[in-house]
């Protein structure tokens, strides 16, 4: 969902930035990620399967993201806050009789763990092995084994029955995909009529992206016809691109699937780059957070939608649509 600081080349959907070093702190914003060397006796990751190269990530970075509901800064405040907000929602629309909950995309597993603590039995997958094995771990070390099963999953392709949960959640998990829509389907589809799903997006209209040319959504275009002309003329690394999707695209997204929303919220205001590079210190970086944040959550004009996450809440209706 964010980019990350071990030194790696990370792509924005507009620019590349070099991570500084383990303490240094990058943009949350949407990285493009190369495939990781290839070890003598592997395949070769093709250049047409995102998915391979996003595992090759989380395989290579799956401590970092461990850590970093841990660590203090601009960046890590966005996740552990998206991850508050999900929490508190479910909170807010819990069903009296919800027992069954899916966490796609589990990573360290701290939403299961809360979900299980709840009262609720989770099924908590993710793509990569050892994202399951971090939450594994967690659940073990809360003594909730027998409430969390864990496993890989593809949340394109869930191997559960149609109407199978009451609550499923995906924090995190859309913006890494290629495409939005099909993925939502497939979590309508093992939902329960009347369930609930909680979801985090990348918002295209973040505050944040807007000072940073490399990150102008206005400035979109230009780039991506700049660097399909540097592609074309010099082929590299494979990578694959994280999305970012509007508000109103979100809006779009749950009517076409007969979500009635919920509970909604934009949050994260920050870290502030200036051509790949922050531009406040790590304290006034918090403090205009905070600020800006306080005044979203009051509904200011603009800045109620303008955080970098976009995080909904939203019921399955009888009118979901449904194939043949």
């Amino acid at each position: 969902m964010y980019a990350q600081t071990q030194g790696d080349a990370i792509q924005f959907e507009g620019g590349e930035i070099h991570g500084c070093g383990p303490s240094d702190t990058l943009i949350s914003a949407p990285p493009m990620i190369e495939a990781a060397p290839n070890k003598p006796g592997t395949n070769a990751l093709p250049s047409n399967d995102p998915q391979k190269l996003l595992d090759s990530y989380f395989h290579k970075e799956a401590p970092f993201w461990r850590e970093i509901y841990n660590r203090t800064g601009v960046l890590e405040l966005v996740h552990q806050e998206c991850l508050r907000v999900i929490l508190d929602f479910e909170a807010k629309i819990a069903q009296p009789n919800a027992t069954l909950a899916l966490d796609i995309g589990c990573g360290a597993g701290l939403a299961s763990i809360a979900l299980a603590k709840r009262g609720y039995t989770v099924h908590a997958v993710d793509s990569v092995l050892e994202m399951v094995e971090l939450t594994r771990t967690g659940v073990a070390s809360e003594g909730l084994g027998p409430r969390v099963k864990c496993a890989r999953g593809d949340i394109r392709r869930l191997a559960f029955a149609d109407e199978t949960f009451d609550l499923v959640i995906a924090a995190g998990v859309l913006p890494w995909l290629q495409s939005t829509e099909p993925a939502l389907k497939e979590m309508c589809r093992v939902v329960k009529t009347g369930g609930r799903l909680i979801f985090s997006t990348d918002n295209r209209w973040g505050l944040c992206w807007f000072l940073d040319p490399f990150t102008n959504p206005f400035l979109k275009p230009v780039k991506d016809r700049i660097r399909s002309a540097v592609e074309r003329w010099r082929p590299g690394t494979p990578r694959a691109r994280v999305q970012m999707t509007s508000v109103r695209e979100c809006h779009r997204l749950l009517q076409a699937n007969g979500l009635r929303k919920l509970e909604e919220t934009t949050l994260g205001f920050g870290p502030f780059s200036l051509f790949r590079r922050d531009v406040l210190p790590r304290t006034t970086g918090l403090r205009l957070y905070r600020l800006l944040q306080t005044l979203a959550d009051r509904g200011y004009p603009l800045l109620r939608w303008a955080g970098v996450q976009y995080v909904v809440a939203a019921e399955k209706s009888a009118s979901f649509p449904r194939t043949a």
